[in-house]
């Protein structure tokens, strides 16, 4: 059987949700499967890399879209921003002294927004919209290029991993997708997502051929 699974998640990233799609690629690759493994670019030079043995199976490292790169500097700036404008304040004696400029009314409205957006979990690989809709393009090209499959196996999240799989189900590109949920999406109790996205959220999430949470 030709098996894909797609994950941001996976080795050398030291996390549970990168030995979760692993153990499967290991183990179905084992059964005399022939597995591919769809992921993110990874840096390998991490301290806390964890480099396992990736034989029988392949591990295609697709790169995001060239905007995400410019996105992702515009955050930086504004990470640089919010710890910029934080007070702290030196007390000797009676003296305090400011060693911030003050919060700027604009400065403070853009700390309240990122505070709200992070309480919806958006751009968090949570809820929709997320930083990672970038993926969904050249991930599903890649996936294009090298398919039909048996079976499609994504896992969320971020949820991205779930739309490239539906537009390859869609394609006629694999027989059966089966949808893996580390983490509650439309039920998120933690993250509750924006309207009117979670509509889509819901639609999506009873697209595929299985649903599995653990």
């Amino acid at each position: 059987m030709k098996i894909l699974i797609i994950s941001k998640y996976f080795p050398p990233e030291n996390s549970v949700a990168s030995l979760r799609p692993y153990s499967w690629a290991k183990y179905w690759a084992k059964a005399g499967n022939q597995v591919e493994v769809l992921t993110t670019i990874k840096d390998k030079n991490k301290p806390e890399a964890n480099h396992l043995n990736r034989s029988g199976f392949n591990v295609n490292e697709v790169d995001f879209s060239a905007i995400y790169y410019s996105i992702k500097s515009v955050y930086k700036k504004k990470n640089s921003l919010k710890s910029a404008t934080r007070e702290h304040y030196v007390v000797d004696q009676a003296k305090v002294s400011n060693t911030t400029p003050p919060i700027s009314n604009k400065n403070n409205q853009l700390l309240l927004m990122d505070q709200w957006r992070r309480k919806r979990g958006l751009f968090l690989t949570a809820r929709m919209p997320d930083i990672m809709d970038l993926w969904i393009k050249p991930a599903t090209h890649w996936a294009r290029e090298n398919g039909p499959w048996d079976l499609i196996v994504s896992t969320h999240g971020p949820y991205a991993c779930h739309l490239i799989a539906l537009k390859l189900k869609r394609e006629n590109l694999t027989k059966k997708w089966i949808a893996d949920f580390r983490d509650l999406w439309t039920d998120n109790h933690i993250y509750k997502g924006m309207f009117p996205f979670t509509l889509a959220e819901k639609y999506l999430e009873k697209k595929s051929s299985v649903r599995r949470m653990l």
